[in-house]
């Protein structure tokens, strides 16, 4: 048992090194990213018309805030009509994330929409759970208050679609599984399913 935990350490480790520069350009990104207000709202192509008929939703990845992003790339260049989609991209808090410890030590924080203390490809072989079930039920409620946003405006739900990345990916599938609406959609990017282990 110890011999598996010695190893799991070791490759963790490696793992770190490789996405130590990636993380590096996160870090700095995120710092470059316009705020919203904590479980903000981010950017959202929301043009006032009365014809929106489907609508976006975009989760970043851990520490890597999409706005500006999202704000370039929404519309024309999705091959999306801004008139007739709603385009949001919520931002994660700021809050404190034990990978982001693990990578840079004595970072406080990073946008992080949930708590994971293990590498996705890492974690599958525990036994136990690597991710904060109570951070993804709460950023599960954040997310659930954009669906609801979109409904009140007249969006049917059936034409709303969720789309995340890497840690927004994770939350993209957890929403799947737990959400109260249901959705047109689910696109998860180069993800995980957190939980794996919990029945």
């Amino acid at each position: 048992n110890s011999q598996i935990r010695h190893e799991i350490k070791k490759q963790n480790n490696m793992w770190l090194i490789k996405i130590a520069v990636f993380g590096l350009a996160s870090f700095f990104f995120v710092h470059l990213s316009w705020k919203g207000h904590e479980g903000s709202r981010g950017f959202q192509k929301n043009l006032l018309s009365p014809d929106k008929k489907s609508g976006l939703i975009f989760l970043h990845g851990l520490g890597v805030s999409l706005t500006a992003i999202c704000e370039t790339m929404s519309g024309p260049a999705l091959g999306l009509s801004v008139r007739r989609n709603k385009i949001s991209c919520p931002e994660a808090p700021i809050r404190h994330n034990d990978m982001v410890t693990k990578i840079f030590p004595g970072m406080t924080g990073a946008r992080s929409w949930f708590n994971f203390w293990n590498l996705p490809g890492i974690s599958v072989m525990y036994s136990d759970p690597s991710e904060s079930k109570k951070d993804l039920e709460e950023a599960l409620v954040w997310v659930e208050e954009e669906i609801k946003n979109m409904i009140q405006e007249g969006i049917p739900s059936g034409n709303i679609v969720l789309v995340g990345v890497s840690q927004g990916g994770a939350l993209t599938l957890y929403t799947a599984l737990h959400t109260q609406y249901k959705l047109g959609g689910f696109i998860a990017i180069i993800t995980w399913l957190p939980l794996l282990k919990v029945s």
